[in-house]
């Protein structure tokens, strides 16, 4: 009774998944919202600035450098791989 419950829910939803997919027209391109930098750098700036602040506020020295250097890292490199994802 339960296998029977769990093919239907998975039927009902690929269907539904289906009737998503068809209202894309031929030639249509889908728009990603990565293709925007603002979007990339959104992304990538609020984790760059906690690795920053927390750098600021609990290390010193050499440890907060290297802090400094992976938000700075983070900033350069995560927006570069998000404009490769379609």
């Amino acid at each position: 009774m339960i296998a029977a419950r769990g093919v239907a829910v998975i039927a009902v939803s690929v269907t539904v998944t289906d009737r998503c997919e068809s209202r894309h027209y031929p030639g249509d391109a889908a728009i990603s919202s990565f293709q925007s930098p603002l979007v990339r750098y959104g992304i990538a700036l609020p984790s760059a600035a906690v690795v920053a602040g927390i750098g600021f506020s609990m290390f010193d020295g050499t440890a907060r450098l290297v802090a400094f250097g992976i938000a700075a890292l983070e900033l350069v490199v995560v927006p570069q791989i998000l404009a490769t994802v379609e």
